[in-house]
């Protein structure tokens, strides 16, 4: 197993979507489907434990998305700023609400929601995806 092999030499870092990565069944709604799915994050939370750790992606606003700044009441904008990106713990699900994008359901841009930070242990927000 490619696990085994590569575990002498540290942690491996995989880039994925947050829909993906997450430790919770994933969702998503697209052409009038209601998609369901446990995605790698639900399978390999579980059988490797803590060693797996989560960091949602978070952004705040885009022009080429069409994304303004986001509402004061959202997961994006209780999240501590830096100058062009931040990495925090992840706020508690309750916290806050999902955002919506202005333009409807634009498959290029998905808000943080509760289900993605469920789990997470951070998120790495960056201010403008421009």
């Amino acid at each position: 197993m490619v696990c085994a092999v590569e575990a002498g030499r540290g942690p491996t870092l995989v880039v994925g979507h947050n829909v993906h990565l997450q430790r919770g069944p994933s969702h998503m709604r697209m052409r009038g489907l209601d998609l369901r799915w446990y995605g790698a994050g639900a399978v390999l939370g579980p059988l490797v434990g803590e060693r797996y750790v989560f960091v949602a992606g978070s952004l705040g606003r885009s022009e080429a998305l069409g994304l303004p700044d986001p509402a004061p009441d959202t997961y994006e904008a209780i999240a501590p700023r830096g100058t062009t990106w931040t990495l925090t713990p992840a706020p508690d699900p309750s916290s806050a609400r999902a955002r919506t994008h202005p333009s409807g359901d634009d498959l290029r841009y998905f808000p943080l929601d509760e289900s993605t930070l469920t789990g997470a242990a951070g998120v790495l927000h960056v201010n403008a995806g421009d």
